[in-house]
């Protein structure tokens, strides 16, 4: 889509648009594609899959911690 496209979806002003965008390019979420005058942009989701992973992993390591501490309090407790 164009970024005039996608900000009439959104309600967002071209200028607020075009730093949300930014963002997201500098994430490697979106691509753009400049075509004189106006800027087509690309969906890049894929890019999601490394910090799902990465959250997945800290997750794994914050749940056994915890489950842990659990077992320290209740054994506290006793």
């Amino acid at each position: 889509m164009t970024t005039p496209e996608v900000a009439r979806h959104f309600g967002f002003t071209k200028q607020a648009l075009s730093r949300h965008i930014a963002v997201l390019e500098n994430a490697g979420l979106v691509s753009r594609i400049t075509e004189g005058r106006v800027n087509r942009l690309s969906l890049a989701p894929q890019q999601l899959d490394d910090v799902m992973r990465w959250i997945s992993e800290l997750r794994r390591g914050w749940t056994a911690s915890l489950e842990r501490l659990d077992e320290v309090l209740r054994e506290h407790e006793n």
